[in-house]
């Protein structure tokens, strides 16, 4: 049959990413341009979206000057197929290092993190309760919100997912995971059956078998 060949895997957001790789590369690491990292991911994120509306870029510099660049598909796992594709047709490039999906990140736990409130808490201080099912695991994550006011902890819950997705990365949240609660610390009974938040991951792989 006659016709065009079709285009390899990807090319409709590489060809135009590579013509400004090194200059998004100079904008993210060169801390006294003034030029701000935000700036950068819109313009990847749009790229990304143009070639796949499911799919989002995080990006970070790490000491050595290398850029992560992790092709998220925000959860959906229909679409995890299409980042790993991507990836695997991602060019080589000395400046850059590209992930499909968001992998699992060693937290420190002394770090504090701001409550929907403005309120801080560290990170050693959440305790964690995991519930198996058929379906998966429920996890919960009692942080020091108002236990007399139910919203508090609704508030926080995007907080507690960023962290457990964070712990256990985007591929094990999306297939073994079924909600992500927060209840208050306060709650807690003495001598409650409950984790610290470093000890969830080595118990999530316990639970799923990992």
């Amino acid at each position: 049959m006659n016709g065009a060949a079709r285009p390899p895997f990807g090319e409709a957001f590489w060809q135009p990413f590579l013509a400004r790789a090194g200059t998004f590369a100079m904008r993210l690491t060169d801390c006294g341009a003034g030029l701000h990292e935000g700036d950068v991911t819109e313009e990847v994120s749009a790229l990304l979206m143009a070639f796949d509306k499911r799919l989002a870029p995080i990006l970070e510099v790490d000491s050595a000057g290398k850029i992560e660049f992790v092709v998220t598909a925000r959860g959906n796992r229909g679409a995890f197929p299409i980042a790993r594709r991507l990836v695997r047709a991602a060019p080589a490039l000395d400046a850059w290092r590209f992930v499909a999906l968001k992998p699992r990140s060693i937290l420190d736990l002394r770090r504090s993190v701001t409550l929907p409130s403005g309120g801080a808490v560290r990170l050693e201080e959440i305790r964690v309760a995991m519930v198996p099912s058929r379906r998966g695991l429920e996890i919960a994550l009692l942080m020091p919100v108002a236990a007399s006011d139910p919203e508090s902890a609704r508030r926080c819950r995007p907080l507690a997912r960023a962290i457990v997705l964070d712990l256990i990365g985007e591929e094990d949240l999306a297939t073994c995971v079924i909600d992500v609660e927060v209840f208050p610390l306060s709650v807690l009974q003495p001598n409650s059956s409950t984790l610290s938040l470093g000890q969830l991951v080595s118990e999530f792989d316990r639970l799923v078998g990992t």
